[in-house]
């Protein structure tokens, strides 16, 4: 279990620097005051389209709040 809370760091530590350089967005969602879920969606470039493009890589909504349906405010 403890290589792969080292390996989870490391992804830790990849997310935070795409953040900073503007290549990755992450959405959260929220219920009142709780944080109930989060995706992240990553840039990449689109050959076909001539632009770029998102690629939602995670998402992660609590079993609990599963099923109850988003609205976005974005």
């Amino acid at each position: 279990m403890e290589g792969v809370a080292k390996l989870f760091n490391l992804y830790r530590q990849f997310i935070e620097e795409s953040l900073f350089n503007k290549d990755s967005i992450i959405f959260v969602a929220k219920k009142g005051r709780e944080y109930i879920g989060f995706t992240h969606i990553y840039s990449t470039y689109s050959s076909i389209s001539t632009k770029k493009a998102w690629v939602l890589n995670d998402l992660f909504v609590k079993e609990s709040n599963r099923k109850e349906g988003v609205v976005s405010n974005y």
